[in-house]
């Protein structure tokens, strides 16, 4: 059997715990209870994926809308605007 691929999450601690990533082509579900930060977790691993050429992602949430996610993002140090990530 092949080694499987793997997406860096680019995550310190993270991808040495996960065998170099998440695997590529799984669907990946981040669960915990409130205040765990995965939203936190799941914007830096998706932005940083888009950022490197890695892959692309799709982020779904019921509990929060557009501007409030941007927000988040850019508050987290990300550049939502950054033709890399909006163009992917």
């Amino acid at each position: 059997m092949g080694d499987i691929e793997r997406i860096p999450t680019h995550i310190a601690g993270l991808d040495e715990n996960m065998q170099g990533g998440i695997p590529q082509g799984h669907i990946c579900i981040v669960a915990g209870q409130s205040g765990a930060m995965k939203s936190s977790v799941t914007f830096s691993l998706l932005y940083n994926a888009v950022l490197y050429g890695e892959t692309s992602g799709i982020y779904v949430t019921l509990e929060q809308g557009k501007d409030s996610l941007r927000s988040h993002m850019s508050n987290m140090g990300m550049n939502v605007d950054d033709p890399r990530v909006r163009n992917r």
